[in-house]
């Protein structure tokens, strides 16, 4: 039998696709839900407390970046000791509209949810395709010289 909490997620991520902030609403608990980003650039915040405050986050980004998100190769598990923890992988592609530059990433992504609703959204990303398509730069640091 398929874990019903699969399908909320895959519907979750339609619904970010699509910026349909409704639709991402209802599977957000309304009381009792935390969203985090552990590995992020100084600017974007680490950490989200409640579904209001995600989804002006979400608002936000959607605003910046031209379309949609286009999540694909998405790949969706239920962990077989722990059906209510579910992890996603899936890829973004995207131009970002401040700095007209493409933005692609791979995402890992941890979802808790309680009677289907979720409850924790941990995204984790290689912030350097993000900082970079925002016109930022990485520099490598010196190397000293023996």
């Amino acid at each position: 039998m398929a874990n019903p909490n699969v399908a909320v997620i895959r519907d979750f991520l339609a619904a970010i696709d699509a910026w349909d902030f409704d639709g991402m609403r209802e599977r957000l608990h309304a009381t009792d839900f935390r969203y985090s980003l552990p590995y992020k650039p100084d600017w974007v915040p680490g950490e989200l407390e409640g579904r209001e405050a995600y989804l002006d986050f979400a608002r936000q980004w959607s605003e910046a970046i031209e379309g949609g998100e286009n999540l694909h190769d998405i790949s969706i598990h239920a962990l077989e000791d722990d059906p209510n923890t579910v992890v996603a992988f899936y890829k973004n592609e995207m131009t970002l509209v401040a700095s007209g530059y493409l933005y692609k990433n791979d995402l890992v992504c941890r979802f808790r949810l309680r009677d289907a609703v979720i409850t924790e959204f941990e995204e984790r990303l290689d912030t350097t395709p993000l900082v970079l398509a925002t016109g930022g730069s990485i520099s490598p640091p010196a190397v000293a010289q023996s």
